[in-house]
């Protein structure tokens, strides 16, 4: 029993003590890189993942940690400077996602520290492909789209990814949908509404959902005819109360949320005043006098 208790020991001390050199080795050649960014212009002088592999064992994931570090630790220090580009950073976050791929956290908010969005959008690209069952990558992408970019049409590609997954919330298919009606995909729009309105054992979702449908298979129908319209006359009516007057439709449906529609002025788009993404035109607020 002596002596086994003294071979683990000595084990352990190795074991230990390998662990130290490997901390001090990859300190002080990433502190090294850090030191020489000055005269470098170009990310590719960061030592690859294929070389940090040779040297560092089995402990990739203790080496995407210094990496992770050393790029929190980067970005930190030149925050506060003004026009700082961080050309570093795109490149020391995939060195520790190539590392160890499955660094969750490093997808997620190094994705945040970056300084161009197509970068952010490609880190979070690849992190999808390592989580494929987690919803909140495709959602933030779908966000980067919308709020930096201001494509609606990829950020509703997205959103509708993210509306696959497990556990997504309801306002995921939800903003999905609106942002494929704002991109003009009424198409797009309702299967993804469709989609949830058949999945979901909710009631009161189901009813919500089963409303917005409608409403867009209204504004389908009330776009058709605006651009028949257009095709007849060679220019688009100002107003949905035309369409009553040259006899294409009877009547206007009642918007099911208690809205009405109109045409907006700028793309000719039929739309509701209920939708939070248009701006029904001022003073205007009964149904009908779209």
């Amino acid at each position: 029993m002596t002596h086994k208790r003294i071979s683990h020991t000595i084990i352990s001390a190795l074991v230990i003590l390998a662990l130290l050199t490997l901390t001090v080795f990859f300190n002080l050649r990433l502190s090294a890189v850090q030191k020489t960014y000055p005269s470098f212009t170009d990310p590719a002088f960061l030592p690859s993942a294929r070389a940090l592999r040779l040297v560092c064992l089995d402990f990739d994931g203790l080496a995407a940690d210094f990496v992770w570090i050393k790029g929190a630790i980067y970005f930190g220090s030149h925050y506060r400077q003004h026009g700082f580009r961080f050309k570093w950073m795109n490149g020391l976050l995939n060195l520790a996602t190539d590392l160890d791929p499955l660094y969750h956290d490093v997808y997620w908010y190094g994705s945040t520290l970056l300084p161009n969005v197509h970068q952010s959008i490609r880190l979070l690209e690849k992190g999808m492909k390592h989580f494929p069952n987690d919803w909140k990558f495709p959602e933030m992408i779908g966000f980067y789209y919308l709020y930096y970019l201001k494509d609606y049409k990829s950020a509703a590609k997205f959103y509708e990814i993210a509306s696959t997954k497990p556990g997504r919330p309801p306002f995921v298919p939800s903003l999905a949908s609106r942002f494929y009606t704002e991109a003009g995909e009424l198409n797009a729009a309702i299967r993804v509404l469709k989609n949830f309105y058949d999945t979901t054992k909710r009631k009161d979702l189901k009813e919500e959902f089963g409303l917005r449908i409608i409403q867009l298979q209204q504004i389908k129908r009330l776009q058709m005819l605006v651009n028949r319209y257009h095709d007849i006359y060679g220019h688009y009516p100002k107003t949905l109360q035309a369409l009553i007057l040259k006899g294409l439709i009877e009547t206007l449906p009642k918007e099911p949320f208690g809205g009405y529609y109109f045409i907006d002025p700028h793309d000719h788009r039929v739309k509701s005043s209920t939708d939070p993404l248009t701006t029904p035109p001022e003073g205007r607020r009964k149904h009908g006098k779209g």
